[in-house]
């Protein structure tokens, strides 16, 4: 199962995005939070919702979530 983390910083539209750890676009360091392992990214994206207020998915790793702004 793919590893997941969640930017800590909002992008320009005021989401934090969530990468699979493989994504060349994931934040560095303390910039992300780990979610865990999740054979979906919509069991990423629910965990990530838990810590942030609205989220996004990487255009790169999670295209089917980029621009849906889950709230």
């Amino acid at each position: 199962m793919p590893l997941y983390y969640v930017s800590n910083e909002p992008n320009e539209e005021g989401a934090h995005v969530v990468h699979r750890s493989t994504c060349g676009y994931i934040p560095s360091g303390k910039k992300q939070t780990f979610l865990g392992n999740y054979a979906d990214v919509h069991d990423a994206i629910e965990e990530a919702k838990k810590i942030y207020p609205v989220i996004d998915g990487c255009f790169y790793c999670c295209y089917a979530f980029h621009h849906k702004k889950v709230v």
